[in-house]
């Protein structure tokens, strides 16, 4: 009876970690399988689709990208 608990868990953990991409660590650089993207191509690689809305990452990517895109000068006369 263990075994087949320990299965079914294996094979549930391997359905879901095959789903996306590998866990970035800074959301305001993302990094896959060792290659740095850029946040919009990892929201749009990654983060399509209703499922990404539960992704803690693709949640903390979408929020990094929102805060960068307000970081920098203002325009002249403002």
């Amino acid at each position: 009876m263990k075994s087949a608990s320990l299965l079914v868990f294996v094979l549930a953990f391997g359905a879901g970690a095959s789903y996306g991409a590998a866990r970035s660590v800074d959301p305001h650089h993302p990094v896959v399988d060792g290659k740095p993207m850029t946040q919009a191509e990892y929201l749009k690689k990654y983060c399509a689709g209703p499922e990404s809305a539960k992704d803690s990452t693709c949640v903390a990517v979408s929020k990094a990208l929102n805060a960068d895109a307000t970081k920098g000068k203002l325009p002249k006369g403002w």
